[in-house]
């Protein structure tokens, strides 16, 4: 338990494989069934600060059961801004632990309560993690900087992690908001990698809650979700950019052993606006639960000034299932779907993907508002100077 501030410090909680801590926590009298941590940060981490949280055990045994946001049980919990000037390496490392935090609602993996900011680097790398709510979440909830989780140039690496399992997901005691990996707002100029995960979750398996509008300006995209074996969400959707995606970079690519889910397989909820978004190499099964609509790639609302690749030239193609669910009721399963117009001076590329879209009774769609290959249902009004729309 760290209470308050850590400032131009170096603070080691394990240390490489087999120097390790074996951390239990709980379980508490009942009642008394929150903010029992396994490590816990309470104040800022500010100035040449370097944590490394590594190759522990750490068994939470309490279980909250409901309560207010960011009260919980949790394996690791930064309720203070982390804001390091370590950048280009890890400023805050949390690498080779197994985690299992409460079983209850609110009850995180990991979680970061005032957000990601200044030049920090966070790696998280090569974890296992149980949990009843989230696997790892980046709020902003304490802090009050407008959401925004990500900001500043800060980077967030994920790499490595088993985050749930077919059998365990995590979320499972949150009904409605139990994900795999949850950010709030993604802003400035910051980064964030998800990149060779398994990501097992009742709800989203990845979701953005709030606005992506990062200015990252490279190498690589501000967004980059890529080569990761599982993306796997029981009840939504695998991919969630819930409130939009504005002015920045967005590429999802090589997750290869399927992004599946319930409903869409990734889903842009609100407007995409000068932005260039690049999914390819994908294999995506979506729609596959019963009294589900649900499709492959599915753009709520308008898309505007935007480079939009999916697929596109050599091998990069998508292979996108949608709609095998046992459901002979099924409609609004796309295997591409635009619900709003496609304005501006926009390129939209689709080519060389692999869509097969399914009735659950495995017959043909046919019904006017059923099941379409690639779907438009705005207006297509492009504006720039060469070829805009490639299918």
């Amino acid at each position: 338990h760290f209470a308050s501030t850590i400032i131009d410090s170096q603070v080691r909680i394990g240390s490489a494989v087999g120097n390790g801590n074996a951390i239990t926590v709980g379980p508490a009298a009942p009642g008394n069934g929150t903010l029992h941590d396994g490590v816990y940060f309470g104040g800022e981490i500010g100035g040449s600060t370097r944590v490394l949280i590594g190759w522990n055990e750490i068994d939470v045994l309490t279980t909250t059961g409901g309560g207010a946001t960011s009260f919980g049980d949790m394996g690791i919990r930064f309720d203070g801004f982390v804001n390091t000037s370590v950048a280009g390496s890890s400023g805050v490392g949390i690498v080779g632990n197994m985690i299992s935090a409460g079983g209850g609602q609110e009850d995180r993996g990991i979680s970061f309560w005032n957000g990601i900011g200044g030049s920090s680097t966070v790696r998280i790398a090569d974890n296992t993690i149980a949990a009843g709510d989230d696997g790892i979440g980046v709020f902003d909830t304490i802090g009050g900087n407008l959401n925004q989780a990500m900001r500043d140039d800060a980077r967030l690496v994920i790499e490595g992690n088993t985050i749930g399992t077919a059998g365990a997901r995590v979320g499972e005691s949150n009904a409605g908001d139990g994900n795999g990996i949850d950010f709030q707002a993604v802003t400035g100029a910051s980064q964030v990698v998800i990149d060779d995960n398994d990501i097992f979750s009742r709800m989203n398996a990845i979701e953005f809650d709030k606005l992506v509008d990062t200015a990252f300006a490279g190498p690589g995209s501000g967004i980059e979700i890529t080569n990761n074996h599982n993306i796997d969400s029981r009840l939504e959707n695998g991919i969630d950019f819930a409130a939009g995606v504005v002015g920045s970079s967005v590429l999802i690519a090589g997750n290869n052993n399927g992004i599946v889910a319930a409903q869409h397989g990734i889903d842009f909820g609100a407007a995409v606006t000068d932005a260039v978004i690049d999914i390819n190499s994908n294999i995506i099964d979506a729609g596959n639960a019963g009294n589900f609509f649900g499709d492959g790639v599915h753009f709520a609302s308008t898309v505007h000034n935007t480079a939009l690749t999916i697929g596109g030239a050599g091998a990069s193609g998508n292979t996108n299932n949608v709609g095998n669910n046992g459901n002979s009721n099924d409609s609004l399963h796309d295997g591409i779907y635009f619900g709003g117009d496609v304005t501006g001076d926009a390129n939209i590329d689709i080519r060389r993907n692999t869509i097969t879209v399914e009735e659950g009774d495995g017959t043909a769609s046919s019904a006017l508002m059923g099941d379409t290959g690639i779907r438009f249902d705005g207006f297509v009004n492009l504006t720039g100077g060469g070829v805009d729309l490639s299918l």
